[in-house]
């Protein structure tokens, strides 16, 4: 488990028992990125590091960390606002902690912050191999595009 900055406990109003979810902060991207890491299943890349995300920040983007006791970190949420669409890039649980419905807390709370800020239409990227990723998506009212092809590229 990663150990949280202090200034984490600096809370918004969502906690639950010994899990808090908190909006991240420039002082937690160290701890944040260092756990991303440990979940390749959420696709967060080597180049997105402490310079990136703390920008992300500077831009409104919306991290949304948990934290258990106010001091480890057991999940992640990063979405951010492009336009009129918001995107979820990256959701990412400990394992230890999966199975209770910490993803769904940080789906919902994401997804209502978004909507907070205005915006109506959410949309994310799921390997085509990740089956329990497509269930997981599917049961949060996501569903596959039709006629449409992502497109890509590295600059």
């Amino acid at each position: 488990m990663i150990l949280l900055d202090n200034n984490l406990l600096d809370k918004c109003d969502f906690s639950s028992g010994d899990i808090t979810y908190d909006f991240a902060k420039k002082s937690d991207t160290t701890a944040l990125i260092h756990f991303m890491g440990k979940h390749p299943q959420a696709a967060f890349c080597e180049w997105q590091d402490k310079q990136f995300v703390n920008k992300a920040l500077d831009f409104n983007a919306i991290i949304i960390i948990v934290s258990k006791l106010g001091r480890a970190i057991v999940g992640v949420a990063i979405a951010g606002i492009m336009g009129t669409r918001a995107t979820i890039n990256h959701i990412a649980v400990d394992p230890g902690h999966r199975k209770q419905r910490i993803g769904s807390q940080l789906v919902n709370r994401s997804l209502a912050e978004i909507k907070q800020r205005g915006v109506r239409r959410v949309f994310l990227f799921v390997d085509d191999d990740n089956i329990a990723a497509f269930s997981f998506w599917s049961k949060h009212g996501f569903k596959p595009t039709i006629n449409e092809t992502t497109m890509e590229r590295d600059l």
